[in-house]
């Protein structure tokens, strides 16, 4: 076709989302045990959620929520903080104590791309506060108990501080 770009040159908005072979080899592996591999996952973000319950009964964080009748692949966990100078502290003792403690997204409404491609109707109050609250826990299949509870216990000693959520 005529008005097909070739695959790399840059004509515009957009990007270039082609699989490499690298990564579509692990990706062909994957598929043939993502049983195995999605039943380990939900493992990790069963013990996660299991651990946090506490801090969550205490006002400190907020975990995910599965609506009733739904399932998930366990392909992320996160927790949402309450207090912003917890999301601070938490950022702070997880580069301390090197776990990869991650916040989940940036605020796109803020960024360079939005200033130069979007028009933004409103504040996007909400947005920008779950990009400032909104973390994501180390998840990954083979992750070991020890490492699992090295990353609950810098949430714990992170928001034990802190004052209740109103």
């Amino acid at each position: 076709p005529k008005h097909r770009a070739r695959r790399y040159h840059w004509v515009g908005k957009g990007g270039s989302f082609a699989m490499s072979e690298v990564v579509a080899a692990m990706l062909h592996a994957q598929l043939g045990i993502w049983q195995a591999i999605t039943c380990a996952r939900l493992d990790v973000w069963n013990m996660y959620h299991a651990r946090l319950e506490d801090l969550e009964g205490r006002g400190k964080l907020r975990r995910p929520v599965v609506p009733q009748g739904c399932v998930h692949n366990a392909h992320i966990y996160y927790i949402r903080v309450l207090e912003a100078g917890c999301s601070a502290q938490l950022q702070k003792l997880a580069v301390e104590r090197n776990i990869g403690i991650t916040r989940h997204y940036p605020a796109l409404h803020l960024s360079r791309g939005a200033a130069a491609f979007a028009r933004v109707a409103t504040e996007c109050s909400e947005t920008a506060a779950c990009a400032d609250s909104l973390f994501r826990l180390p998840l990954w299949v083979g992750i070991t108990d020890a490492q699992l509870a090295r990353v609950v216990d810098v949430v714990h000693d992170a928001l034990q501080g802190a004052p209740l959520a109103e």
